[in-house]
């Protein structure tokens, strides 16, 4: 990121604040989050190590579970290609569209790009979710951090032409924040009743278990100096909360449960809160003395238990 952004931009945190303070605002009715070049390279420094971060992990989630992994791939949304730079690292394609209306993160997405050994499979389009529909078929369509800036019936609506689009996968990744998750979860039940096959990050395709409660993924960041400054914080790392959804219309998973919370380390325990395949949400205490204790001491958030 530092080799294609401007390093003398004196604004570059100021600039972050403003977009920090727009996207905590929004309510899907404002068009431009984005709109000139300072701004989006301002988004790349305080930004893009996040999304890049949760899309990584959201993608490495999916992919454990399925067989089949997508060639022919579409990046809606794809703001400077965060979640196109997280696909890259995960398998082989051949080919991405990506889809931005923003000219401004189309240049410097194209830009950060040519560092990427890929490059020459990834093309670039102007495209306006609300104006434009898919016309063509991928085997993975993904949307990271977009449909929040829509209203619940642009949403659904956009949903619709996604999923007609979709092949096989459909993986969709925001925010971790509790109105995200009601956002997700009616999205989750329209693809379910429509024939999607839920792939992770639940593994039922039951109502939520939780009640009064919602659930979200982190994703760990360690910051170079430049994204300190632009967050004007100094802890050498940050955590990014997301939540995400993958379904298929060809593949299927199965697996027990998944574990919804950061694990909870005492003497020779390990507490668990879990999601399983009953749609109930257990909490599992497993001592030493239990066979699978070793295995449980390196389970994450996010992780998968059998």
């Amino acid at each position: 990121i530092n080799n294609c952004i401007n390093k003398n931009n004196k604004d570059i945190k100021n600039i972050s604040q403003l977009i920090s303070k727009k996207y905590r605002a929004n309510t899907g009715e404002n068009l431009n989050l984005l709109s000139n070049t300072n701004e989006a390279n301002a988004y790349a420094i305080s930004r893009m190590p996040a999304t890049f971060a949760s899309c990584y992990s959201a993608f490495s989630h999916t992919f454990e579970l399925i067989k089949t992994k997508p060639k022919n791939i579409l990046d809606l949304g794809a703001g400077t290609g965060s979640a196109t730079w997280a696909l890259s690292e995960l398998i082989n394609f051949e080919h991405v569209d990506c889809f931005e209306r923003e000219n401004s993160m189309i240049s410097l997405g194209k830009d950060l790009m040519k560092f990427n050994n890929k490059n020459e499979k990834i093309e670039w389009n102007q495209f306006d979710l609300r104006k434009n529909k898919i016309t063509k078929s991928y085997d993975l369509i993904m949307l990271s951090y977009v449909l929040n800036e829509f209203t619940d019936n642009e949403r659904m609506e956009i949903l619709k032409n996604i999923w007609t689009a979709t092949d096989d996968l459909l993986i969709i990744i925001e925010p971790g924040t509790p109105h995200n998750f009601e956002q997700i979860k009616r999205m989750r039940k329209y693809l379910i009743e429509n024939g999607g096959n839920l792939i992770a990050p639940c593994p039922h395709s039951s109502e939520c278990g939780l009640i009064n409660d919602w659930c979200n993924f982190t994703a760990r960041i360690n910051r170079l100096q430049s994204h300190k400054i632009a967050k004007q914080g100094s802890a050498p790392y940050e955590d990014e909360k997301f939540i995400y959804m993958a379904f298929s219309k060809k593949q299927s998973a199965s697996y027990k449960s998944r574990v919804i919370r950061h694990p909870q380390y005492a003497p020779k325990l390990v507490k668990l809160k879990l999601c399983t395949q009953t749609s109930e949400i257990e909490e599992k205490i497993i001592t030493k003395s239990n066979p699978n204790y070793k295995q449980v001491r390196n389970l994450a958030h996010g992780d998968i238990l059998n």
